[in-house]
């Protein structure tokens, strides 16, 4: 039988509380207190396998009463707090750092399915903490699985983005790993990280007050650039696409939406072996699954270790089936990303690789995802939907290679060809145009332009493949 202590300071609340886990199998409620002194008593008096604390509370609050019990009775706490006002000032989250496990919305009695949808998620927390050993201290890694870590950065392509993933004892965890890179750390980071409804803004704007990388909720359509950390909002998955965030309001995969396999399949499907995935603590296995397709196309892959896990149970799946190469403890990984994403630090004192880019321009969606798919695991890919904005991103990103459709909004493929021999900054960078034009006066002018090749549309996978690599190289 799991023994669950409630703290709150409303007596009603912790009434409606009692009632709900009355019906939870195999719980039972050994006691109440209404503040902070009083929970920290009944805390030790009792020894429950679980407390559920508010946060605000007279005497001595919730945060102090935290602190304290982690001190002299560590236990499970979930902290049940009103959404909207604790996660704006960042409360709940302190409450997370200072050793509780989850934070969860109070129910809305005005609400039927809304409350029934937030009690069983006390419910399932109750059930699910009860009994976890604490991490109060973190075990010193051995030199050998240091090495081991060392080994598997070393020498890695420089990432194009990094995901991660979290879920149980995830906002802590972040804030360790976040706020421990610095402002200029040069590769964009996607965070899905599982969290109860109303929490998410609260979140990122606590971890951004934190650190000196800017975090904030993805929007649909931007690019991640380096230096921001864009987490997943509510109730949507995660995506990269084309280059671009997409926020996906499909079928939750394992009842979870945002799902951080999702997120890494996009990554997998998408940059290939340019690209870093990371598990983090947390209950399940979400990750572990897309985790692998990273893996599978020659991304860096890591989960998080045992002895700094809050719940080792993502990280465990995502290591024991393959999906993570190595286990990084919490101290460990800000180096090991660091590493990851620094010119010279990867190749332990050589130079890092860096894959060659192409700008893909076509207005297209179909052809930019047919291109990206066979591309993206060995090049770094850019991408453009009309001739005007492929001009300004040769412009401005100098890639080593243009694949150019004819056909698009602005300016021709042959107009942009002519713009960009005209203009030093762009004069030597090989174009292919990939075309289904075949008036012979347009063609002719973009062999006249300085094109290096022709590839017609449909698209042959093989001579794609074999022209960017002869001109491309």
């Amino acid at each position: 039988m799991i023994r669950c202590l409630i703290v709150d300071d409303s007596p009603t609340f912790r009434g409606v509380l009692r009632g709900i886990l009355s019906t939870a199998p195999g719980v039972s409620v050994v006691g109440e207190a209404g503040d902070g002194e009083e929970a920290i008593a009944r805390a030790i008096e009792l020894s429950p396998d679980v407390i559920t604390m508010d946060v605000r509370m007279p005497r001595r609050n919730g945060l102090d009463a935290i602190r304290e019990i982690m001190r002299v009775k560590p236990t499970p706490i979930i902290v049940v707090s009103a959404a909207a006002r604790d996660a704006a000032e960042g409360v709940s989250f302190q409450a997370l750092r200072l050793g509780a496990i989850e934070v969860l919305e109070k129910p809305h009695a005005l609400d039927a399915a809304r409350f029934a949808s937030q009690s069983e998620a006390i419910r399932q927390a109750v059930r699910a903490v009860a009994g976890l050993k604490l991490v109060t201290r973190h075990r010193r890694r051995t030199e050998q699985a240091a090495h081991a870590t060392r080994q598997a950065v070393r020498g890695r392509q420089i990432p194009s983005c990094i995901g991660i993933c979290a879920s149980t004892g995830g906002p802590p965890a972040l804030h360790k790993i976040l706020s421990s890179l610095p402002r200029e750390f040069p590769v964009p980071l996607l965070v899905v990280q599982h969290i109860a409804a109303g929490f998410s803004e609260g979140l990122v704007r606590w971890l951004g007050d934190q650190c000196s990388l800017e975090v904030r909720l993805a929007e649909r359509g931007e690019e991640p650039q380096a230096g921001t950390v864009l987490f997943a909002p509510d109730g949507c998955h995660l995506l990269l696409s084309m280059g671009r965030i997409r926020l996906d309001d499909g079928p939750p995969v394992k009842g979870l939406r945002p799902s951080g396999t999702v997120l890494f399949a996009s990554l997998a499907r998408e940059l290939g072996a340019s690209a870093a995935g990371l598990v983090l603590t947390g209950m399940g296995d979400d990750g572990a699954a897309g985790l692998k397709l990273m893996r599978e196309r020659g991304a860096f892959t890591a989960a998080q270790g045992q002895a700094s896990s809050v719940v080792y149970g993502m990280p465990r799946v995502a290591f024991e089936s393959g999906a993570a190469e190595v286990q990084l403890e919490l101290d460990e990984i800000p180096g090991a990303l660091q590493r990851l994403a620094e010119p010279g630090l990867s190749g332990g004192g050589g130079s890092a690789v860096r894959r060659r880019r192409l700008l893909l321009a076509d207005d297209t969606e179909t052809i930019l995802q047919v291109e990206s798919m066979l591309l993206s695991d060995r090049y770094e890919l850019m991408f453009a939907r009309d001739g005007k904005e492929a001009l300004a991103t040769a412009r401005a990103h100098s890639p080593d290679g243009i694949l150019l459709d004819h056909s698009m909004p602005h300016l021709t493929g042959a107009q942009v060809l002519q713009a960009l021999r005209a203009d030093s900054r762009t004069r030597s960078i090989p174009v292919i145009m990939v075309s289904s034009e075949t008036d012979d006066a347009i063609v002719k002018s973009w062999w006249a332009g300085g094109c290096q090749a022709v590839v017609p549309k449909p698209i042959d996978q093989q001579l794609l493949l074999g022209t960017v690599r002869k001109h491309i190289s």
